[in-house]
This record gives C-alpha cells, sequence and structure tokens, in this order.
C-alpha cells in the first residue's frame, strides 16, 4: 500500500468536531466548493441545544452552502460573529443588513491577516479528501 493509507488522518463525525469549538473561539471555515455545509449544519444544531456556546468569531471566504447560510439563523445567529473576507450569495443580504461583517481584502492579502495576527484564529474547519480515496492508484 502507498505510505499516505498508513499515515490516515484521524476522521471525526460532523457531531464530534463541533464539540471542539468552545465559546469565544475565532474559526476559520474553508469556503467554495469545498465549503464544509454539514460541519455548519451541526454547529448550528449543536448552538440550539448548548447555551453555552456564544461570541464563536466566524471568518471564511464564499462559502457555499446553497441559499440558506445555517448560522443566520433566526434562532442561533446571535451566538456567531460572521465575517466575510470574500461574499457569496448566501451572505450577502446579511452582510447588507448588518446581520455579518465584511473586510475588504485582496484575496492574496488573506493568509497576512492570519499569519500576523492581525484576524486571531484558534481553529481552522478544512474539508478535504485523501487523493487515494479520489484515484485509487495515486497519481
Amino acid at each position: 500500500p502507498h505510505g499516505l493509507n498508513a499515515r490516515r488522518p484521524p476522521t471525526l463525525s460532523y457531531e464530534e468536531a463541533v464539540q471542539l469549538i468552545r465559546p469565544g473561539n475565532a474559526v476559520y471555515i474553508h469556503g467554495g466548493a469545498a465549503t464544509p455545509g454539514k460541519f455548519l449544519d451541526a454547529l448550528a444544531d449543536r448552538a440550539r441545544t448548548d447555551t453555552s456556546l456564544s461570541g464563536v468569531q466566524l471568518h471564511h471566504i464564499h462559502t457555499e452552502t446553497g441559499q440558506n447560510y445555517p448560522l443566520f439563523a433566526e434562532d442561533v445567529s446571535s451566538r456567531f460573529c460572521v465575517n466575510s473576507l470574500f461574499t457569496g450569495s448566501n451572505c450577502r443580504a446579511a452582510v447588507n443588513s448588518g446581520m455579518a461583517d465584511y473586510t475588504p481584502v485582496f484575496l492574496s492579502d488573506i493568509p497576512l491577516l492570519f499569519r500576523t495576527g492581525n484576524i486571531p484564529l484558534d481553529v481552522a474547519v478544512l474539508q478535504v479528501r485523501m487523493l487515494t480515496d479520489v484515484l485509487p492508484r495515486g497519481l
């Protein structure tokens, strides 16, 4: 077997993963087609049952979750501060109404915001898939 199979990272269910988010954490959410929509759904579900989860700052670039961004739901939106670094259609109304923040920045400068601590992060949520899952023979 390929060496990557022996080093496969641990996997968590979405429900287990959202338990790692603490009140007040600053969280980066992977964007575009790799937006972890089921993770966001699970985070919204956790906020509905865990009253201690609040003050969570979410930073993202163009999340693609369909028409509804689950953390803008009326029953959980007060628990999260959403900051869009590049706004897609599913967040535009929230930004325009003041429900979410928007930080205008060149895409190439976004990593610098994190590296310099201008936007401090506690957690980064990335949705990835092992190459061996897609291409069983690898490259």
